[in-house]
């Protein structure tokens, strides 16, 4: 029996989830007086990396068949409910072994059972492997995995004093009787220990191992592509010849579907005889990431696209059963077929690659089908013979088993089309397309990202208006960072209030979009920028001028020791410097939050107002040397809560709120978009305020919907926005800001308190308690988000702050960027 809270282990793959490719995670630790079981990844991590795939949302731009399409049926076995999925593989007879969590009678603990079709699904047997028992209270099964012949490999952690927890193996016969396995050149502790197993045909094992002592290295810019930043993976035959796969510091790099670790010292990935522990070959610079095996072969998929193949037996390369395919999105999980063909899964869809070829042709695409949510999480995707496939994945509705298969009287594209465009990709916009299709199996919406394949959000900008001025513009506008007055006034928007219900929507959200009482945009998020801090030391910083006094009066930033673990070492409260920034863009995205509605109004540059801002911008950074600092994003934490509930939520926590929740700053400056991230504080009294601005009561509006006026589609795009306010994609956490729908943040709220609750923790005494009431009664002030007046603003008081340009210089340089593009949204 296992603990959904219980950190000690080497890794926990039923305690966080993510999709799509991770490059490192720190230790696992108990963060913020252990309120959750969490995974703590750096930026880039836990969310899909890359964007949108061109104009279409296939991903990759390939054509479907022209005939047909596959089908999507729920094989879930009849005593699954509740069980959260672990994996699913399929035997060599096409048999599919099902591994689940199911929930104990204790509340928070889990077991785990084993289920088993031979016919595809239509019937199953349930094996609860009682002999989980056997290992004792003091060790923990951490991973199972079952073989062809339905034997099983265990993992085994027991928690020791140093909380590293020692690791262990056994391979339990199908009666139930356990034998010890110690892999050859594995240690208990202390040495390498496999972090990951996965079986293989032939009573074999791909064991990734670490050893050494685990470690973090710090990430790449914020918010660059992980993918940009990981080692490819390398090639190596039996000989041992390899190539590289470290990144430009050196540092090994690895990702998987469950979580990874970057180690100091060693860390490897072999195939090992099952029964004897013997290690029978390695597989070089390469650790964790996405496998598939036919049976004959094992295929690699590497960081940078393309797969390399082994031959199973004696792990020499195979290169004419290599492929070079790949895509802009990374996938999730791969599969292959007896003929060598290798699937390639992503939330975009199901791509093919033949061995040998350079292009994948898209067979499924992701929105027509449950695991092309965000709010899916695949545990186990195989091929099947008959050209069909199976998944097993954790939806907001529990576990689910689907099965695919092709059905050539199934029209290939749906009748009707809904054009969605946005200048950056949307997990939100990708869940409601998911729950939108299902339920409109005759629409298809075509999801369109202007900045994908690198164009700058100027050039997507530049696009679009030429399309709406032919006249042959999207149906539904994703209004982020466009430049919505213009829009309105030049009539490009319909007006929303006849055809879209706004009811149970938070009013001081969406009132304020209204103009002159009609409403053109509507948000599905919004986020609120905030300041996290003890009653006492908020007290009088209620505006930018306190707010730069008071850091310039408090200690300069501490000094980086390198160390990444010092940020859990809280110092002296007389030590600590009020706020704490990573970069000077995350300075700047902060401040200018809360000022942009005074600089830019009514389209009209106010130079007063910018000098406002561009001083206290100067005072800060100057009093924190962030001008000095490389601008490469710092750290970034994701805090991911367990998802086996089927709710599931997360939260991206900037540095500066984890060094303030951890005795390392007074206060916290940032952008409130998960309700968890309300919580991450271990100071029962800590308040919660409106950050303090040029103007009060200020909100950004995120995921902002349109119609445009001269949609063919006018009644399916009123529908489709409807989608993004739905119970269905508003009751979760997507990272993209908080709900506006009232009931899903009332869901989200009380989901976080029951967590809490459940660990003993108190609201009020060991967390903080959040006037959410008062937080939003507040809020009458909307930023509309213009990306191209924010990145020319940035790039003038980057220049001030790094001592390369004086106020009256990067105030007149910000005059002169934004002249024209003014000018033309005024036009």
């Amino acid at each position: 029996m296992m603990e959904t809270g219980w950190t000690g282990s080497i890794f926990c793959p039923h305690h966080f989830e993510h999709t799509g490719k991770v490059r490192e995670t720190v230790k696992i630790k108990q963060l913020l007086c252990g309120v959750l079981a969490a995974a703590v990844l750096f930026t880039g991590c836990g969310a899909q990396p890359g964007t949108s795939g061109g104009s279409s949302a296939q991903g990759d731009g390939t054509p479907m068949q022209a005939k047909g399409r596959f089908v999507e049926n729920d094989i879930t076995p009849p005593g699954a409910a509740g069980c959260t999925p672990v994996s699913l593989t399929a035997r060599p007879d096409g048999g599919l072994d099902y591994i689940a969590l199911r929930p104990a009678e204790t509340p928070g603990q889990y077991t785990y059972t084993h289920f088993y079709s031979a016919d595809s699904g239509k019937e199953w047997t349930e094996n609860t492997m009682d002999w989980q028992e056997s290992f004792g209270e003091k060790r923990q099964i951490e991973k199972v995995t079952v073989t062809p012949e339905g034997e099983y490999f265990v993992m085994l952690t027991e928690q020791t004093e140093d909380g590293m927890g020692a690791v262990a193996y056994a391979r339990v016969a199908a009666d139930g009787t356990a034998a010890p396995v110690q892999p050859e050149g594995l240690s208990a502790q202390g040495g390498l220990m496999a972090a990951d197993a996965q079986v293989l045909p032939g009573g074999r094992l791909l064991l990734t191992s670490f050893g050494g002592d685990f470690a973090a290295v710090q990430n790449g810019a914020a918010g660059e592509d992980a993918g940009a930043q990981a080692a490819s993976s390398g090639t190596q035959d039996a000989a041992g010849e390899m190539d590289d796969a470290e990144d430009a510091d050196g540092t090994e790099q690895s990702g998987d579907d469950m979580g990874v670790f970057s180690a100091e010292d060693t860390a490897t990935t072999a195939v090992y005889d099952m029964a004897t522990g013997k290690k029978l070959y390695e597989i070089p610079n390469w650790m964790g990431g996405l496998t598939a095996c036919n049976g004959t072969t094992l295929f690699v998929y590497g960081y940078e696209g393309g797969t390399a193949a082994y031959d199973l037996e004696t792990g020499h390369m195979q290169t004419e059963a290599a492929s070079a395919a790949g895509g802009e999105d990374y996938p999730s999980s791969l599969a292959a077929d007896a003929d060598g063909n290798l699937y390639l899964l992503s939330e975009k869809g199901v791509r093919r690659a033949v061995p040998g070829g350079t292009l994948a042709e898209t067979v499924m695409e992701g929105s027509m089908y449950t695991f092309g949510s965000p709010l899916a999480a695949v545990r186990g995707f195989t091929a099947l013979p008959g050209n069909t496939f199976a998944l097993a994945v954790q939806t907001e509705e529990g576990g689910r088993v689907l099965h695919y298969v092709f059905d050539e009287t199934v029209s290939a594209v749906p009748d009707k089309e809904v054009r969605v465009y946005a200048l950056n990709d949307s997990p939100t916009v990708r869940a409601a397309i998911t729950n939108f299709q299902q339920e409109n199996p005759d629409v298809r919406v075509n999801f369109e990202v202007g900045t994908s394949g690198g164009a700058s959000a100027e050039d997507a900008l530049r696009t679009l208006n030429t399309e709406l001025v032919a006249g042959k513009g999207p149906d539904v506008l994703i209004l982020d960072g466009m430049p919505l007055q213009s829009f309105i006034d030049k009539g490009v928007l319909a007006e929303l209030s006849q055809v879209i219900s706004a009811d149970g929507l938070i009013p001081q959200v969406v009132d304020p979009m209204r103009t002159d009482g009609k409403l053109y945009a509507v948000p599905t998020r919004f986020t609120v920028p905030v300041l996290m801090g003890k009653p006492e030391t908020l007290e009088g910083l209620d505006s930018l001028e306190a707010l730069a006094a008071a850091v310039q009066d408090g200690p300069e930033a501490l000094a980086a020791s390198g160390d990444i673990n010092d940020i859990f070492k809280a110092v002296p409260e007389e030590q600590r410097p009020l706020l704490s920034f990573t970069t000077l863009r995350e300075l700047f995205d902060q401040l200018y939050s809360v000022s942009a509605p005074a600089v830019v109004r009514d389209g009209t540059l106010n130079e007063a107002a910018l000098r406002e801002l561009f001083s206290v911008m100067q005072a800060v950074s100057d009093r924190y040397g962030l001008g000095e600092k490389a601008n490469d994003g710092g750290i970034a934490f994701m805090v991911t809560s367990n998802a086996s509930t089927g709710l599931g939520m997360s939260a991206d926590v900037p540095q500066g709120v984890m060094e303030y929740s951890y005795g390392r700053a007074n206060a916290a400056l940032f952008t409130l978009k998960d309700v968890l991230g309300a919580y991450m504080s271990d100071d029962g009294q800590a308040a919660l305020t409106p950050a303090p601005g040029m103007e009060q009561g200020v909100y950004t509006p995120r995921v902002l919907a349109g119609i445009t006026a001269q949609s063919a589609q006018q009644e399916l795009a009123a529908q489709f926005i409807q989608a993004l306010l739905a119970p269905g994609v508003q009751n979760y956490s997507l990272g993209e800001g908080l709900p506006v729908l009232r009931s899903g943040l009332e869901k989200q709220v009380a989901y976080v308190q029951e967590l809490y609750a459940e660990r003993g923790q108190t609201i009020g005494t060991d967390v903080p308690r959040v006037d959410w009431t008062a937080l939003l009664s507040g809020l009458k002030t909307p930023v509309r988000d213009d990306s191209t007046v924010a990145e020319k603003l940035y790039a003038q008081a980057e220049a001030l702050c790094k001592g390369e340009k004086t106020m009256d210089e990067a105030v007149t340089g910000a005059k002169t960027e934004l002249a024209t593009y003014l000018a033309e949204k005024r036009a």
